[in-house]
């Protein structure tokens, strides 16, 4: 089961990641992304890795690359966004927690 949500948050992040768009999209795209972070759970563990939670944080990552791709201003957001992925797929849960708030704390400042 792990593996198939590893899967599908991969293919998630990477099906919206492409170039063009406008600043306004991504403008739009971080504000998705910021605002599906701030819905996802705060204490990540092993029963936290759902296929629900897995998808709808792959659709943030997927928002946050797609605003860094578009636009300066956001690529310190995608990085973060990546890093999260990273930590899913690696299944480091502990690791997943914190790089959560940094992501959250990067939304607030945009």
């Amino acid at each position: 089961m792990v593996g198939a949500l590893v899967v599908g948050i991969l293919w998630a992040a990477s099906s919206f990641v492409g170039g063009g768009g406008s600043d306004d999209d991504a403008a739009e795209d971080a504000a998705a992304a910021c605002g599906v972070f701030q819905r996802v759970p705060d204490d990540w563990k092993q029963e936290t890795v759902t296929e629900e939670n897995t998808y709808q944080l792959g659709g943030a990552i997927a928002l946050a690359q797609a605003a860094g791709q578009r636009d300066a201003k956001y690529r310190a957001l995608a990085t973060q966004a990546q890093q999260v992925q990273q930590a899913v797929v690696t299944f480091d849960i502990g690791r997943v927690n914190q790089l959560v708030v940094d992501v959250r704390n990067t939304c607030d400042d945009l």
